[in-house]
């Protein structure tokens, strides 16, 4: 067996893999435009990648015909892979779902705790020689309401670490309406343990489709009969109130975002949604950046509808890729004192750039033995 891995991974899956003994061809180097020459040099069964490349049919068409079985994404997502064009063709998609959960959790903790005590501009003003208490003086999160849209492994470890802080918690998760049947005083659902997560029921639904993301880190099949496998990878909290997405909106002083980029959450974040939430709302994105307008954002902070937003991710990245009208509205944004970027970096710690790679070998192996 042979494999391709053409971006940077962690040294435990290049040895993993190689003491298993398998041919493996690491060019983390490989530009993009250099990728096909590779591929026909190298013929692998399969192949790693990361974001260098968005995996169209034109490369898909020739993996194909080259005889790669199956490709593996270091990350969560698989948005820069055409997912139904590689089922069609017969080609398998593995990723690493859940392994950088807890490092996107804590990014998020960081940016809002930031945001709401002032952090990054008290900091540049302290040295610029400026004392400015009263300015800076902060907003706890403390007995706020947080609502999560999108309650998998990120959404999910959010609410665990935030639960610690005296908020009250919802989540909204379209693709799992069933809840355990536990609920609280007022009748609402909570979610516990039992559930599947939202990537994990997209991935069951996507196994139709060839992509190989329902098993956990141990290589349990994940299934409503055996939930059990999740505990591995998510740990859920009992002090989440589920609720339908009209009454988060209504009720949340902070929503965060943590969805798979789709058809469905493209844009879900326009004037529409934000004239459905409470006034001096601080919205956070840590999923992908296509799912937040941020024209939308910049009108609806300068009257004062929104108090903050921070985000990880762009609807263009990087931003030197933008075209003049979208780099107008980000540089707008960059004026506010009460907005916040990183470079699509919340997922990508020192332990989870291990982790990834970590579960990633796991499942290249299950899938390779099942075969």
């Amino acid at each position: 067996m042979k494999v391709l891995l053409i971006d940077d991974v962690h040294e435990v899956l290049t040895i993993g893999l190689l003491q298993a003994g398998w041919e493996v061809d690491y060019q983390p180097n490989l530009k993009k435009e250099e990728f096909l020459h590779a591929l026909k040099a190298s013929q692998p069964n399969g192949v790693v990648v990361r974001s260098k490349l968005n995996m169209e049919s034109t490369h898909l068409d020739e993996m194909k015909r080259l005889g790669v079985e199956w490709i593996a994404r270091a990350g969560a997502g698989v948005d820069n892979i055409d997912v139904e064009y590689a089922s069609r063709i017969g080609i398998k998609l593995i990723h690493a779902v859940g392994a950088n959960a807890d490092s996107v959790a804590e990014h998020m903790v960081g940016m809002l705790l930031s945001l709401r005590h002032n952090l990054y501009r008290s900091h540049a003003e302290v040295m610029q020689f400026q004392w400015n208490r009263e300015k800076n003086r902060g907003v706890e999160i403390h007995g706020k309401t947080l609502g999560i849209i999108g309650y998998g492994h990120t959404g999910s470890k959010l609410a665990q670490k935030l639960s610690g802080f005296g908020m009250k918690i919802l989540a909204y998760d379209k693709y799992h309406p069933v809840l355990n049947e536990n609920t609280t005083q007022d009748g609402g659902h909570l979610l516990g343990s039992n559930r599947l997560s939202n990537e994990d029921e997209h991935g069951l639904k996507q196994s139709k489709l060839g992509v190989v993301s329902n098993y956990d880190v141990n290589g349990n099949l994940i299934s409503p009969k055996n939930p059990k496998s999740l505990t591995e990878e998510i740990r859920f909290t009992n002090q989440v109130k589920g609720v339908e997405l009209e009454e988060l909106k209504r009720e949340s002083d902070i929503i965060s975002f943590h969805v798979p980029l789709t058809d469905e959450t493209r844009n879900w974040v326009n004037d529409d949604f934000l004239e459905g939430c409470k006034p001096g709302l601080v919205l956070l994105n840590g999923s992908r950046g296509e799912v937040v307008q941020l024209k939308t954002v910049l009108k609806h902070l300068e009257n004062n509808k929104l108090s903050g937003f921070a985000a990880d991710v762009l609807e263009v990245e990087p931003p030197s890729k933008m075209d003049d009208h979208t780099r107008e509205v980000f540089e707008k944004l960059g004026t506010f004192s009460n907005v916040m970027f990183s470079p699509h970096i919340a997922g990508w710690s020192v332990e989870s750039y291990r982790q990834i790679s970590e579960y990633l070998l796991r499942k290249i192996m299950k899938y390779n033995d099942m075969g």
